[in-house]
């Protein structure tokens, strides 16, 4: 699968997610050199260039557009490395990032930017997503990464899949997935994706066609270390299968992934050692005896009772492996009244 990054956060921990950037030098590439770029409102409201002579390759085209937009950033903020056309059934897609204005901050230079999704048809033929904000500070970042293509509605064009990283300064960050197509002079959200949250895209079952994974019910701070704790998610994946004719939905596909992790209901949840308890095989069983039906109030009742109790309090900072106890108990309980996408057997 590819992936393509489109910017590196200055000063930031984590790769920067690019914002739509003006896609004024974005739609000016398509008539030849820029000299400078536009507003994005002006570029959305361009009808599609006309082409003109024998068809270029759409990768060509493409290029020039991303480089337009590239040319967008004044020296004090060097444009992001360009992220590489990518090729499927249907014509070539790209992203172009384009400089908005300065945002520094107290933590280093960084910039306001809007990124378009584009795709070049065999004709040379541009279609445009509207202008994604794609911010790069020392603070805050968001990223765009082509992470693939597939053409699900069978049309003949791929759909193009994107994966979405949202980071603060000493946050936790946010990631997910998205899917967009190609409607004539528009690149815009795959309807049956459109309303979903996809934590990433996946082929569980090895059909060719990336599956939708949404986001496990399991997840939260687990602690309090450090200024904003632990976030953990664990579980089984949860994948709606892609269907013939486009769509997604929870099948037999789907049933057996969440079995690969939860073949039977545990008959004992507190996973006791000799130094207390394995904490991650403890939520791991959590997990799997809430998809296999288990009342949250008889989870808490055998937290209560089969969960040691240490004499020191447990280090803030660990939550992993053996530890004295259980960490997190009224965490615990509340993952244990969650209602999972759908039970076993």
């Amino acid at each position: 699968m590819l992936v393509l990054g489109l910017a590196a956060c200055g000063g930031a921990k984590v790769a920067a997610v690019a914002r739509p950037a003006p896609v004024a030098a974005v739609a000016a590439a398509e008539r030849g050199p820029v000299a400078s770029a536009t507003t994005t409102a002006a570029v959305e409201a361009e009808p599609a260039t006309a082409v003109v002579g024998p068809p270029r390759e759409p990768c060509v085209v493409l290029r020039e557009m991303v480089e337009a937009a590239r040319r967008s950033f004044p020296e004090d903020h060097p444009a992001p490395e360009a992220a590489p056309c990518v090729t499927g059934k249907g014509g070539a897609y790209g992203v172009a990032l384009s400089y908005e204005k300065d945002a520094s901050d107290g933590y280093g230079p960084g910039y306001s930017g809007n990124a378009v999704l584009l795709h070049a048809d065999a004709m040379g033929r541009v279609a445009r997503s509207r202008a994604l904000p794609a911010p790069s500070t020392g603070t805050y970042a968001t990223s765009f990464t082509i992470s693939g293509v597939a053409d699900y509605d069978g049309d003949g064009t791929d759909e193009l899949l994107v994966a979405v990283r949202d980071w603060e300064f000493e946050g936790n960050g946010d990631y997910g997935a998205q899917i967009w197509r190609v409607a004539g002079e528009h690149v815009e959200p795959y309807g049956p994706a459109e309303k979903l949250r996809i934590a990433r895209l996946e082929d569980v079952d090895h059909d060719g066609l990336p599956d939708v994974i949404v986001p496990t019910p399991f997840q939260g701070r687990i602690n309090g270390c450090g200024p904003d704790g632990n976030e953990i998610e664990f579980g089984p994946s949860w994948a709606l299968h892609a269907q013939v004719g486009g769509g997604f939905g929870f099948d037999d596909a789907s049933r057996a992934e969440v079995l690969r992790s939860c073949p039977k209901r545990p008959t004992r949840l507190v996973p006791r050692t000799a130094s207390g308890v394995d904490n991650s095989e403890l939520r791991r069983r959590l997990a799997c005896a809430v998809i296999w039906g288990v009342k949250g109030d008889a989870i808490a009742r055998e937290l209560e009772r089969d969960c040691p109790k240490p004499k020191a309090p447990l280090d803030e900072c660990s939550y992993e492996g053996d530890l004295p106890g259980c960490v997190n108990v009224p965490q615990l309980v509340k993952w244990a009244a969650v209602k999972p996408p759908f039970t076993l057997p």
